[in-house]
């Protein structure tokens, strides 16, 4: 099985988000040398549904724990067999976390995620890919954006939406997303993704 990132696999396909335009970047926000420690994401965590809280399976109980090297975290799997790292960042009083979305040792994209720890929830806000996709036609952040070719019947109108890749240096993703335009594309209604701690 590929070591794709367990943490967001396994999730993503329990909440049902596994098809979505998900937005990458070509950079992380930060690494293993330039990420801050946030030790409160170090347990074992059970993904549940973002709306009604209920666990998803609590057999996908995943751990996270300090690396042994750096300043990074692992994400391990239920079955013990597979792990990705994830480098934490603050920006203001925001956190976020960049996780890679290929395997070691090659490494070309990351997905981007702002993080908060409410009680016993680890919540995910991720960047909504259309409102990226505007501002990187804009011009306000750096990347590419792929579209299917408009339809016959409307050959004015955008194409849908197939990808979006920030192609911007980690600095500039930083100042980005301490902008309002950079705020603007993070889904911040409710989370994303919500994972509880599993009881001790």
């Amino acid at each position: 099985m590929s070591r794709f990132v367990t943490f967001f696999a396994v999730v993503l396909l329990l909440s049902g988000l596994a098809g979505c335009n998900l937005v990458s970047s070509v950079h992380p926000l930060s690494d293993a040398t330039t990420s801050i420690d946030d030790d409160r994401l170090v347990g074992e965590w059970i993904p549940v549904d973002p709306k009604t809280r209920t666990p998803s399976n609590e057999e996908r109980i995943m751990s996270i724990r300090k690396a042994a090297q750096g300043h990074a975290y692992e994400v391990i799997s239920a079955n013990k067999e597979e792990q990705t790292t994830l480098f934490t960042a603050a920006i203001g009083d925001r956190h976020y976390f960049s996780a890679p979305l290929k395997s070691e040792p090659v490494v070309t994209r990351y997905m981007i995620v702002q993080y908060e720890l409410r009680g016993d929830e680890l919540q995910m806000f991720f960047l909504d890919s259309g409102k990226t996709a505007d501002a990187v036609d804009k011009g306000l952040i750096e990347g590419t954006v792929t579209r299917d070719k408009p339809s016959p019947d409307n050959p004015k109108a955008k194409g849908s939406l197939k990808e979006v890749v920030l192609t911007a240096s980690s600095d500039q993703l930083r100042k980005f997303l301490d902008s309002k335009a950079g705020q603007a594309v993070i889904y911040t209604d409710e989370p994303t993704l919500v994972l509880k701690r599993a009881p001790k």
